[in-house]
């Protein structure tokens, strides 16, 4: 799920027996569902990478089989979705190899996207990728970098008020609460005053005051981690941001579906089922400048 400048776009996901390849647009009121013809509709996926340059909404790859946790099936194909005509167009040329629970966010100093990292999996064995890749709109490049996090998947990524990546925790086997940031040619590991418990598939955006005003900071909310009830999400109430917060009215409780609302909303997405426990990793440590995580109030 995206915010195209016009409105909000959720494509695809996973219902519980199937993998979906639907296009739902929220414009601040109701939900519909946006029709396209089949041969201009990317393939049904879940765990896609998802992102908007400014002027359109980037997919990128994700798990076209099921049961996510454990299929082999995976894409690498890139599409663009037009706000204006609330239309796909697939991109030609070679990019990232086939892999789901990558991430995907704007750079704004360099007004490119940044792709890092996701998962592939054959047979019962799982590659976890730490590769970066940038998309200027036509043409993926693949960055070679002498320091990047590790690889994995699952992270939280989004683009801060400054105009750079900030990259959080993730899943390589372990979970992951490590704090990252791309400046639009090189990574570099933030050493934070406070961070948030490790976790993955996290929700991560910027936030601003409740009655308007300039962003503040990015606000990170649930997630799953080893320890989460069955459902998968974690029973949190808490947000962690990267500045403090104002005041702010209490936090929904953690969930899978969305809450009803009063049009027709699309059918229930649930996250993929839990991975096996694992004990949480220390924390990682580097050299840059210290970034604030802080708790929010909830």
């Amino acid at each position: 799920m995206v915010n195209d400048g016009k409105g909000v776009l959720l494509f695809g996901g996973f219902n519980g027996s199937a993998v979906l390849n639907d296009s739902w647009y929220w414009n601040g009121t109701s939900w519909l569902q946006v029709t396209t013809l089949p041969a201009a509709t990317p393939p049904a996926r879940s765990n896609a990478a998802i992102a908007f340059n400014g002027s359109k909404v980037v997919l990128f790859g994700g798990a076209c089989g099921y049961p996510v946790a454990t299929t082999t099936c995976y894409l690498n194909d890139t599409w663009t979705w037009d706000p204006t005509s609330q239309t796909w167009a697939s991109v030609a040329g070679a990019g990232p190899s086939a892999r789901a629970a990558s991430m995907l966010a704007k750079d704004s100093s360099y007004n490119n996207l940044l792709l890092f990292g996701g998962k592939f999996t054959t047979g019962t064995t799982t590659t976890y990728f730490g590769d970066s890749w940038t998309f200027n709109g036509t043409n993926w490049a693949l960055k070679t970098l002498s320091t990047a996090p590790m690889a994995r998947a699952y992270s939280a990524m989004a683009t801060d008020t400054s105009g750079q990546v900030v990259l959080f925790g993730g899943f390589d086997g372990t979970y992951l609460n490590d704090t990252w940031r791309w400046n639009g040619t090189a990574w570099s590991q933030a050493v934070t005053y406070a961070q948030p418990p490790v976790r993955k598939m996290a929700a991560f955006s910027l936030f601003y005051h409740p009655n308007g005003g300039t962003a503040l900071g990015l606000a990170l909310f649930g997630g799953r981690d080893a320890g989460t009830d069955p459902g998968g999400t974690r029973p949190t109430r808490r947000h962690y941001s990267t500045q403090a917060p104002p005041s702010v009215p209490a936090h929904p409780p953690a969930r899978c579906a969305a809450p009803p609302l009063t049009a027709a909303p699309p059918p229930r997405r649930c996250p993929p089922p839990p991975s096996p426990p694992s004990a949480p990793p220390p924390s990682h440590r580097g050299t840059s400048p210290r970034l604030p995580w802080r708790r929010g109030q909830g």
